[in-house]
């Protein structure tokens, strides 16, 4: 199951720090969608599988954590699967004596083969510059606050990213839940409470039915807010409603310039 995975990874087109003496030195640089802490894990683990007590989830990453921190000090190479983590010593030695003003110990860790092996396979998707980026970084219930893609028609959602402010008279320029058959429900602007480049909060239309959605913001905001892009950009992320398992979730980025608009899944 685990080689069925495709990745898809965003990059975006930065000035080289090193050399700012020549504006045409660039680099590519891996899209910020923010940080994913231990809160995030685990609610990316339960929109996977929704039967797991979000407890259960907390106390088995913190014992995980703690028995390979453990191994870890009894000298051994501890590889999860994800990372191979090792102690490594740090100084010179003068004569046989630690000096820990001189002497330190330190972790080494490098990304284990299946970790490897997910990023040698990931299409690298380039969505423009990093001025102009545009994407999702997390989305959840505006009242609780609480990061989640469980979506409650009625509900104030909150949307956060960059760009995301909905603005442009296109006709494809909006909030969108674009359900698995394509069916596009539209939100009334009417119904957006918030509407900043960095933050949305609107009213979850109350006629959405148990399932998948693709929640879809599309704009034409540019990131100078001094014009207009000439044709509308757009983020997505998944969003669930119901009780049943959905079979991801997560957020993407956007089409970042004034050519085409991007489908991003």
């Amino acid at each position: 199951m685990k080689d069925d995975i495709k990745y898809e990874v965003s990059v975006q087109v930065a000035q080289n720090t090193m050399t700012p003496e020549n504006p045409n030195d660039r680099i590519f640089r891996v899209a910020s969608r923010g940080a994913a802490d231990k809160e995030r894990i685990i609610q990316e683990m339960m929109l996977v599988n929704p039967g797991l007590e979000k407890e259960t989830l907390s106390m088995v990453l913190d014992l995980k954590n703690r028995v390979c921190q453990r191994l870890l000090m009894l000298g051994m190479r501890v590889n999860d699967g994800y990372c191979n983590a090792a102690l490594t010593c740090r100084g010179v030695v003068d004569g046989s004596a630690w000096d820990p003003e001189v002497n330190s110990l330190a972790v080494n860790m490098q990304p284990a083969k299946e970790l490897r092996e997910a990023v040698a396979g990931a299409t690298v998707t380039v969505t423009g510059t990093v001025s102009e980026a545009m994407y999702v970084s997390a989305a959840g219930d505006a009242m609780t606050k609480a990061p989640s893609y469980t979506v409650v028609p009625g509900s104030i959602y909150r949307v956060e990213g960059k760009n995301v402010k909905v603005e442009g008279d296109d006709p494809s320029v909006g909030i969108f839940f674009v359900d698995e058959d394509g069916t596009e429900t539209q939100v009334p602007m009417g119904q957006v409470a918030m509407n900043n480049p960095s933050e949305l909060r609107f009213i979850v239309p109350s006629t959405l039915t148990d399932g998948t959605y693709t929640l879809r913001i599309v704009t034409q905001f540019a990131n100078s807010g001094t014009h207009l892009l000439k044709t509308p950009r757009s983020a997505e992320c998944t969003v669930y409603i119901g009780d049943a398992a959905p079979e991801g979730g997560g957020t993407s980025g956007g089409d970042d310039d004034d050519s085409g608009q991007g489908t991003f899944g």
